[in-house]
């Protein structure tokens, strides 16, 4: 297997070199060309399930941080507890080296005592001094703490808003691909427009016969083979007959007259 797997390595590299010197193009474009290839052969959907496996890996490293930030809490809690400690101890001390001066310098304090609160003043001293010197580095140290808990947090805040924009990205590209392949499979509608046709061709086909049966009519008549249709008047209306019989009436005024003596003259 390891035999094959170098004659395979080997066959790649001396094809390379080939290409190299044929094409005068360099491997690694070659590569890179080939890798761009293969990414477009790879469907949408399998992106997406890609980008959605991403942001789970951001939300378990989410978590995974929100642990050590929770580390980072209490190791800052307790530094701080040490150090409000610290401060707390040298108050005392400094009210004690204020009180053993004050003692050392009363003349009423007992001499005997003198060298005793000198070496313990001088203890309290040495310790304040030292004390106080530490105090201040580990108030740097508390400073700096705090400040890489703030930017723990505000990098966790940061890539959890990232998280949540990155879904709401994914859910829109899901609907988008969803509209995409209802466009792409989806039933088109296909419109048969052979019925208007045949429908105009048929009333072409009706006014040609009617037109040819009203010529055929017209020759007929006018060689003698059919006589002409007798003219119907059209009927007249109810006013307009009323109205000629009156005018009718009013013309033949003096023939009514005529008439009436004509059947006197008899009588």
């Amino acid at each position: 297997m390891l035999k094959k797997l170098l004659i395979a390595i080997v066959a790649v590299i001396a094809g390379m070199v080939v290409l190299n010197k044929v094409t005068k193009v360099s491997p690694m474009v070659w590569l890179g060309n080939c890798c761009s290839s293969v990414r477009h052969m790879v469907p949408p959907e399998v992106q997406l399930k890609q980008l959605n496996k991403e942001i789970g890996n951001i939300d378990n490293e989410i978590r995974k941080n929100i642990g050590r930030v929770a580390a980072m809490e209490e190791e800052v809690g307790q530094f701080e507890r040490d150090v409000a400690a610290q401060r707390k101890h040298l108050r005392s001390l400094r009210t004690e080296i204020t009180d053993m001066r004050t003692n050392l310098e009363s003349p009423r304090f007992v001499r005997a005592e003198v060298p005793e609160l000198t070496r313990k003043l001088d203890r309290t001293v040495t310790e304040y001094t030292c004390l106080k010197d530490r105090n201040k580095i580990h108030e740097k140290v508390l400073e700096e703490k705090k400040r890489a808990l703030e930017t723990a947090h505000v990098r966790l805040t940061k890539m959890k808003n990232e998280k949540e924009n990155l879904m709401l990205l994914a859910e829109r590209l899901a609907n988008h691909l969803e509209t995409v392949k209802m466009q792409q499979t989806g039933t088109t509608v296909e419109v048969d427009d052979s019925a208007i046709n045949r429908c105009h061709e048929l009333a072409k086909e009706i006014e040609t016969r009617l037109n040819t049966a009203e010529r055929e009519m017209k020759l007929l008549t006018k060689y003698g083979y059919r006589s002409a249709s007798p003219v119907v008047e059209e009927g007249k209306s109810r006013e307009e007959v009323l109205k000629a019989a009156s005018k009718a009436l009013e013309d033949d005024g003096g023939l009514t007259e005529k008439v009436s003596a004509d059947k006197d003259e008899e009588k």
